[in-house]
């Protein structure tokens, strides 16, 4: 029996490890997610305002207005400066709304804070018993709770950013003065 070339075992083997990375990539649910996903947001409101870092596929909304991504319709409201044992915090409530045929991710860490002079903060842990967490939501599922910050003393325009997928470019943001 002959032996097979070296640069057909290589070729074999890439075969079947590309085949394995295929299948764990389908088995994490990764590819469906991406699929599904719309490549631009389905919210077509238009915006006047301008904030740092600015991007074209930004979703901007004021207080109390929804912004839709990734099968997630999201509504922040009540910014205001919490004081807790580890000193002051700045926190929003945020409701989502599942508005796809199937489950769900929603994550505190997909939310980040943008200061006035342009430096961008992820959201801190929250132990508060309001604090959103890291689940799953079923569809047509409703959750709410606070996402916050470290406290800045810096006054003027905070974006408030939501990023729900890492590999679709789509941000939902909320402009706050404060």
């Amino acid at each position: 029996m002959k032996t097979p070339s070296p640069a057909l075992r290589i070729l074999k083997w890439t075969a079947v490890g590309t085949g394995v990375l295929l299948a764990l990539l389908i088995a994490a649910g990764i590819i469906g997610t991406l699929a599904d996903d719309e490549s631009t947001p389905k919210d077509d409101r238009s915006t006047t305002a301008t904030y740092m870092d600015q991007q074209r596929d930004d979703v901007v909304a004021s207080l109390g207005q929804p912004v839709t991504l990734s099968g997630m319709e999201v509504i922040v409201t009540d910014p205001r400066v919490r004081q807790g044992y580890f000193g002051s915090t700045y926190c929003v409530k945020v409701a989502y709304r599942n508005i796809d045929h199937r489950t769900r991710r929603f994550s505190w860490t997909e939310w980040r804070l943008q200061l006035p002079n342009g430096v961008v903060e992820d959201a801190t842990l929250n132990t508060s018993p309001e604090a959103l967490g890291s689940e799953d939501l079923v569809a047509g599922g409703n959750v709410a709770g606070a996402v916050c910050f470290d406290e800045s003393t810096q006054s003027g325009q905070h974006v408030l950013i939501w990023k729900p997928n890492p590999f679709n470019k789509a941000r939902g943001i909320w402009l706050i003065t404060r």
